[in-house]
């Protein structure tokens, strides 16, 4: 387990935790020589804290923590993809407190529309396939 600093970004409707993009450089670097040819995503290398599916239509963000330098924990040992995106999951208490007093759950979740709860654990995204 490794500890990591992100700086939380906000836009309207999303709130992300800009991460070093060097380290994601690097963990691209290291899929390549497993034949696995990764690009930047639009965000580069982030953690999603509120996700805009999460919001209501008229829902908008307060910029009450942007800018603020958050602890993470993580271990890059244990890769995750869906076949487009690289990431490997993370745990940071701050991210929760910061949902929490938001109003939102602990962790990211997506509603589905037979009622099921789908959760998207925090996760440091650092690339995408290419092509």
């Amino acid at each position: 387990m490794f500890k990591y600093y992100g700086i939380i970004q906000i836009e309207p409707r999303f709130m992300y935790l800009d991460c070093d993009p060097e380290l994601a450089r690097y963990y691209r670097k290291l899929a390549s020589y497993a034949g696995i040819n990764l690009i930047p995503q639009r965000i580069n290398s982030h953690v999603s804290v509120i996700r805009t599916e999460e919001l209501q239509p008229n829902q908008f963000l307060s910029k009450k923590y942007q800018e603020e330098v958050v602890e993470f924990f993580g271990n890059p040992e244990y890769i995750q993809n869906n076949g487009s995106h690289y990431w490997f999951r993370i745990i940071s208490p701050r991210l929760e407190e910061i949902r929490l007093a938001l109003g939102f759950t602990s962790q990211p979740i997506e509603i589905l529309n037979d009622g099921r709860i789908f959760s998207h654990p925090f996760h440091w995204t650092f690339g995408r396939v290419s092509g």
